[in-house]
């Protein structure tokens, strides 16, 4: 099954800081494959993403995560590690960093035969998480049975920069060289040595392209070696995909956007590289903006210029959702970003239209309707904005964190609509579970005053 599709829009997702979206596209992935090692490498650097945007406190993650780590003991015990690794992603997407963790769900998935996935796993701890000796010697072990050699001995070395006496590591990395000076020799298959050659080169290749690991040097001679190829055949539109992937992990998002441009010039109409396209060129704004926040209160021709990027990006991001609706208008997910970016945008009249169909997709029901009370209490139709928000009320767990959300809305008609009692009722459902959310504890106060 090729999940190139899905992961792109998942990194897309991700990208524009829309963790839960893209953590849950990831998590749908790995309900189909739960073997597949960028679905899970993907996750896992999702978690991370949102954790450094959201942290969730130490606390909270013991307290909340508690019941899965129970739960994966129990399904371990009964020899169900696939459940088993279901459970520890529950508690990881609240504590990423936590390396025990990580090594029981690479284990458990090793245990469900999934390598791969247990490879990415180990793979990302080890990148993220300082010391962590286990993790790179336990991905040296996996990439050891692929035959991935040259991966193998560079993650053991890894293990070994963190824990030098480590005798299983020293042997492992040794056995390994000698592994590869036989197969390099030839003298285990015995083959021609042309054949040897070509082998050993596709074998390159392909350790490049499946190497996860790759220092700012290696991504820069890979660009250089990639761009000598494109010399030779400039419309390969797989080549310049490529080079765009690596110019990105070098936070460049002009030079990624480039490459992007020139393979739309082979292929116009091609619906992946449009949204690659759309996400590099708000990463670029994006970049732009944050250059220029910290010194726009000081300076008014920035602050001038802060505001006109700002209106243009919304201006690209209406411009693109449009597209994409264009090109799938049965896409009701496509229907709800474009409502959502034309409510940014002050088009509320629009907006509404695209946001009532949207909420026939399951998938974002409960934020369409939101954003639909949203957009009718910015016309000032609060009836309608109540009734909206009330049949988002009904879609969500009364411990879901959008259910305060939602009430502190319907709090705030009650207030606009001199309605002081519905007001009070709403913000004290929410005092009664979380007594600093914003400022409930101040709006209990003023309004049984009054």
């Amino acid at each position: 099954m090729d999940l190139s599709k899905h992961l792109e829009k998942a990194e897309d997702a991700i990208r524009r800081k829309n963790f839960d979206f893209g953590i849950d596209l990831y998590r749908q992935l790995l309900s189909v494959a739960p073997g597949d090692h960028d679905a899970r490498a993907g996750l896992h650097r999702a978690y991370l993403r949102k954790q450094e945007a959201k942290p969730t406190p130490g606390w909270m993650a013991k307290v909340q995560g508690g019941p899965s780590i129970a739960l994966a003991r129990t399904l371990s015990a009964a020899r169900n590690h696939a459940k088993s690794a279901e459970a520890l992603e529950n508690y990881l997407a609240l504590d990423p960093m936590n390396l025990a963790i990580n090594l029981q769900l690479g284990s458990a998935l090793e245990l469900a035969n999934l390598s791969d996935g247990a490879l990415a796993v180990y793979e990302i701890a080890a990148e993220s998480i300082t010391g962590a000796f286990e993790a790179w010697k336990r991905a040296g072990g996996i990439l050891t049975k692929k035959r991935e050699f040259g991966r193998a001995i560079e993650c053991y070395t890894k293990a070994l920069e963190i824990n030098p006496r480590d005798q299983e590591s020293l042997k492992a990395r040794k056995d390994l060289a000698a592994e590869g000076a036989l197969l390099t020799s030839g003298l285990e298959t015995g083959g021609h040595a042309r054949d040897l050659i070509k082998d050993k080169s596709q074998a390159a290749d392909l350790e490049r392209k499946q190497r996860v690991m790759q220092t700012a040097g290696e991504i820069g001679g890979e660009i250089d070696r990639l761009t000598g190829e494109l010399a030779n055949d400039p419309g390969n539109i797989q080549t310049l995909k490529d080079i765009s992937k690596l110019y990105e992990r070098k936070n460049d998002p002009d030079a990624a956007l480039d490459c992007i441009e020139r393979a739309l010039q082979y292929l116009p109409d091609d619906f992946d590289l449009k949204t690659r396209r759309g996400g590099l060129k708000l990463r670029v704004l994006e970049r732009e903006i944050e250059r220029l926040r910290p010194g726009a209160a000081g300076d008014p021709v920035a602050g001038q210029t802060l505001a006109r990027l700002e209106r243009e990006k919304l201006a690209f991001e209406v411009e693109d959702a449009r597209a994409r609706v264009s090109e799938h208008p049965n896409d009701l997910m496509v229907r709800y970003k474009l409502g959502r970016v034309l409510l940014k945008f002050g088009d509320v009249d629009e907006a509404v239209g695209e946001l009532q169909k949207s909420v026939a997709d399951p998938r974002v029901k409960t934020d369409a309707l939101v954003a639909l009370g949203q957009a009718f209490f910015k016309k000032g139709l609060f009836d309608l904005a109540r009734r909206q928000l009330e049949k988002a009320l009904e879609t969500v767990s009364a411990s879901s964190p959008r259910t305060k959300e939602i009430l502190y809305n319907l709090g705030v008609i009650g207030e606009k609509t001199n309605n002081a009692h519905d007001a009070l009722g709403f913000y004290l459902r929410i005092y009664e579970i979380d007594i600093s959310y914003r400022d409930v504890a101040d709006k209990v106060k003023k309004l049984q005053g009054a």
